[in-house]
């Protein structure tokens, strides 16, 4: 038994009470549950033709009379409960409710309902870095909302590193790579960054790659600089 999604799967029903639902045939341009499979289950909803009944939830397909049980509902109009239908016209079809639905909202965030699952070997957990390339530029303000980390590729100038915009989350990582333009330049930090072991860079070293990484720790409100090198 697996959870099957199909398009435009649109059955009528005359069937009244709480329990099972026999499906009567497919609304005219419409695919039957039959797409569904036998035994399979999927997200459905029953709407009442005339009256203002209705329910979505999971249910489950038998082909050998054509049935569609109820077995979880997520929400209907008696209060999220089993609905018990009135005599009349139903039409009965798949859906992708709203509590299931995966989307990403107005702040570019991707909404997952309930608890994400990764199986080992299906998902391709890898994220991709936001990276902001620049040649030289007199200070960086990190935006966290827009980048993970911030490459300077020809530093012709004192660089000064500003307090990150945003809300920072416990653990988020933020990385720096500088280069100078063969000159070296003077760094500034600002105070919200903590040297943890290391120390932080206050110049560059002619044609040489710097790297600094940082972690913000919520519990100290700052972000813990954890690594810093020059390369040789």
């Amino acid at each position: 038994m697996a959870l099957v999604l199909a398009d435009r799967v649109q059955e009528t029903s005359t069937t009244t009470g709480t329990g099972t639902f026999t499906l009567a045939g497919a609304v005219t341009g419409y695919q039957s549950f039959a797409a569904i499979g036998n035994a399979n289950t999927t997200y459905y909803t029953i709407a009442h033709e005339t009256l203002s009944e209705w329910e979505v939830g999971i249910g489950t397909y038998t082909s050998s009379g054509t049935t569609l049980s109820r077995d979880t509902v997520l929400s209907s109009s008696n209060s999220g409960s089993l609905v018990s239908f009135s005599a009349g016209g139903k039409n009965v079809f798949c859906t992708y409710p709203a509590g299931q639905a995966v989307y990403e909202n107005a702040s570019n965030n991707v909404v997952i309902p309930g608890t994400f699952t990764a199986t080992a070997g299906v998902i391709d957990t890898r994220l991709n870095p936001r990276v902001s390339s620049t040649a030289s530029t007199a200070s960086i303000t990190p935006d966290l909302g827009a980048y993970d980390q911030y490459s300077v590729t020809a530093q012709a100038v004192a660089l000064t590193i500003n307090a990150p915009t945003g809300t920072p989350l416990n653990g988020n990582k933020l990385v720096f790579r500088i280069l100078d333009n063969g000159s070296p330049q003077t760094i500034s930090w600002n105070g919200v960054y903590t040297a943890i072991g290391v120390t932080l860079p206050l110049t560059t070293t002619a044609n040489k790659t710097t790297y600094v990484g940082c972690i913000y720790n919520s519990d100290a409100v700052r972000w813990d600089v954890v690594a810093a090198t020059t390369e040789v």
